[in-house]
């Protein structure tokens, strides 16, 4: 019984020697796997940092030509230029000036043209307004106006400038 008991013993051994050397092998694959992940996960950082640069200097350039170009037009145009620079989401005083002077006078005229404009360039501002909503038949030449007076005055202000 005691030499069945090291026979087993010793099979044991065998086994665990065996499955041993099976995990090391496995452990080795595993780690030469990791290994190449590791290299690959680097070089697509590197490439990823590489494109992330070239992106910037790329926006950077681009915004130093649009810088240049409105600069350059703001230079060539003048009153009588047919192509001029405006910025977008800025309102023109002129047309609320001239509109309020024909209705109101010089000084009520000049009260009521700041409020307009300040009141309509907070509504440009705001992303959230939208000046025209669908009608529930889906019509697309059925827009109602949700804010009457503004579009009104303001195409009325728009046919004096």
């Amino acid at each position: 019984m005691c030499e069945e008991l090291k026979e087993k013993n010793e099979e044991l051994k065998k086994v665990i020697a065996e499955k041993n050397k099976e995990l090391e092998k496995v452990k080795k694959e595993m780690n030469k796997k990791l290994e190449e992940e590791r290299y690959e996960v680097e070089g697509l950082n590197d490439t990823i940092w590489t494109l992330f640069l070239k992106e910037r200097q790329s926006n950077h350039e681009i915004h130093e030509a649009r810088r240049e170009l409105i600069s350059g037009l703001r230079d060539l145009s003048d009153k009588r230029s047919t192509i001029r620079v405006k910025r977008m989401g800025e309102l023109d005083e002129k047309a609320f000036v001239k509109a309020c002077r024909g209705r109101f006078t010089d000084e009520k005229a000049e009260v009521k043209q700041y409020c307009l404009c300040s009141t309509w360039q907070e509504y440009i501002n705001d992303p959230a307004w939208h000046p025209f909503k669908r009608r529930k038949d889906h019509c697309p030449f059925c827009s109602v106006d949700r804010m009457f007076h503004f579009v009104q005055f303001l195409s009325h202000c728009s046919s004096y400038y």
